[in-house]
């Protein structure tokens, strides 16, 4: 009887999605507990913390008050530019105290907020949001 291995070593890196994936983390690592920086850095702390803020404004003022500001904050999230350029979402950040803290666009930019001018111009950009 011949034994054959189900996942043998790749020959060459660019067998093993090593250079679009990147590198496998070890188990030894992997079970390792996180950085407080890290932990803090992640969509899921966030989120919880938003939660966490919405359970302590429904005890100390009432349950009406948690959903008013999600309903302020469903209205500021809707609103737009005209002509299709991308909005900054000034109401929302500062409704939620997002320009008090350092966040990733603070340190390495907006992509929204590129130097280069786009080839296209507002007409084409409308036609493409609207689908025209």
């Amino acid at each position: 009887m011949e034994y054959k291995h189900q996942n043998p070593m790749p020959k060459f890196a660019s067998e093993g999605n090593q250079l679009r994936v990147g590198p496998t983390m070890p188990t030894l690592y992997a079970s390792a507990p996180k950085h407080p920086v890290e932990k803090q850095s992640s969509a899921m702390f966030t989120l919880n913390q938003e939660k966490l803020d919405l359970q302590k404004l429904s005890v100390n003022f009432g349950s009406h008050m948690a959903a008013r500001v999600v309903l302020e904050r469903n209205i500021l999230a809707g609103s737009r530019r005209q002509g299709a350029y991308g909005s900054s979402m000034f109401g929302l950040k500062s409704h939620m105290g997002k320009y008090q803290t350092i966040d990733f666009e603070d340190i390495l930019n907006d992509p929204n907020e590129s130097p280069f001018m786009d080839k296209e111009t507002v007409h084409e950009r409308c036609e493409k949001v609207y689908g025209m």
